[in-house]
């Protein structure tokens, strides 16, 4: 059986990995939608802050 801080800490670790994917997605999406916009117009989009728990 794992120690509870293990796990604790464990989804601490995939919170902070999970966050980053999103903010990278956050960029990315834009520069994909990119390609179906006429004149090559970009949507930028504003990342928000996801509030800590």
């Amino acid at each position: 059986m794992k120690n509870i801080s293990d796990v604790i800490h464990d989804k601490e670790e995939q919170i902070v990995r999970v966050r980053a994917e999103v903010e990278a997605l956050r960029i990315a999406a834009p520069l994909l939608d990119d390609e179906n916009r006429p004149n090559g117009e970009a949507k930028l989009l504003r990342p928000q802050p996801i509030p800590p728990k």
